[in-house]
């Protein structure tokens, strides 16, 4: 499944680097060749995308074609491999990675690796810990001493365990948040309904009035030929006042309706932004991520595919954590996309 899921991806890239590719003959037989797992191809297309070269410059494509080559012991795609995890180019900058890639090339003998190693170790100053180091030289054993892949095994399971920790708990704190500010604000159908029945008492209260205006104003009209002419002339203006002042009455209160009903959309457009701000730190959580520090899509799916192995049934995980995991992921990228 893990092979049928690297071809997949591996076709991806093919697919959507082709506008780039197509008007080159060599770009497009050396994206053929490395989609076919062509070590030395892979190494020679990452150069190009780092260099920008006959394509269009892309640290992130040459840092995946890098990994792809020294996946299969390419010593040149090892060496820029770790020189990027180093610098934080294409990807996070990430020592343990950078240290690792170059031990696997010092150990085979390659001079230059050693000397670089030697000088980072001497310059960098948070050097890797003991239980890092330890990591380190199991994973560069463990292709050789069953033992070593062993003992990198149980690393590996150990730090699965802290992660799924420290995930529990940031997803635990975020529900209790939620659900604490749930209990503080007014409940949205209740507030939705209040509204809507006070609206109608309003309405139904300005018919009536509009009625009883109409009714006073039907029966001085019905009266004024029974009454002098210059009291005639008093009421009317008397009753054209009070109707005058009904009426401004009632585009107040049309205004007033107008202003609940803007207040209302208000109030349940910030409830929609609250639940997505809510799921979009959820999905965060799951990726170990800040929700203010979220990488690029391609760096997404590279996590994507590390806690794939970890959260999958077939590994130590459950199908409620892999559900959890496409989720998060599906969040995430609607989130960078838009």
């Amino acid at each position: 499944m893990n092979r049928l899921l690297i071809g997949l991806v591996s076709l991806c890239w093919a697919f959507s680097s082709y506008a780039d590719t197509s008007s080159d003959p060599q770009i497009a037989e050396l994206l053929s060749k490395a989609s076919n797992n062509d070590a030395v191809a892979q190494y020679q297309l990452a150069l190009r995308y780092q260099s920008g070269e006959g394509i269009t410059q892309n640290l992130s494509e040459a840092f995946y074609w890098f990994q792809q080559s020294s996946e299969r012991n390419q010593p040149q795609a090892m060496h820029q491999l770790a020189k990027m995890y180093l610098r934080g180019q294409g990807t996070e900058i990430d020592t343990a990675e950078g240290i690792y890639w170059l031990t696997k090339l010092a150990t085979q003998g390659n001079a230059k690796a050693q000397f670089e190693l030697g000088k980072l170790y001497q310059a960098i100053k948070n050097s890797p810990t003991s239980q890092q180091m330890a990591e380190i030289w199991f994973r560069t054993a463990a292709e050789s001493l069953p033992e070593a892949e062993l003992a990198y095994s149980q690393i590996l399971e150990d730090k699965f365990n802290q992660q799924r920790a420290k995930q529990v708990s940031a997803i635990d704190q975020l529900d209790n948040e939620a659900n604490s500010q749930q209990e503080t604000l007014p409940t949205p159908s209740r507030l939705d309904l209040d509204k809507l029945n006070w609206v109608y008492v309003v309405i139904l209260a300005s018919i009536a009035l509009l009625m009883l205006v109409t009714s006073l104003y039907q029966r001085q009209k019905r009266q004024k030929h029974e009454a002098d002419a210059s009291d005639q002339l008093t009421e009317q203006q008397q009753l054209e006042q009070k109707l005058a002042d009904n009426i401004a009455v009632i585009k107040k209160q049309k205004r007033q309706l107008e202003v609940l009903y803007q207040e209302l959309k208000r109030s349940q457009k910030n409830q929609a932004n609250s639940n997505q701000d809510q799921k979009f730190q959820l999905a965060c959580a799951v990726f170990g991520y800040h929700p203010s520090q979220v990488p690029d899509e391609k760096a997404i799916k590279v996590r994507y595919k590390q806690l794939s192995k970890i959260y999958h049934p077939d590994m130590k995980g459950s199908d409620e954590e892999m559900k959890r995991l496409n989720g998060a992921l599906k969040t995430i990228l609607n989130k960078v996309n838009n």
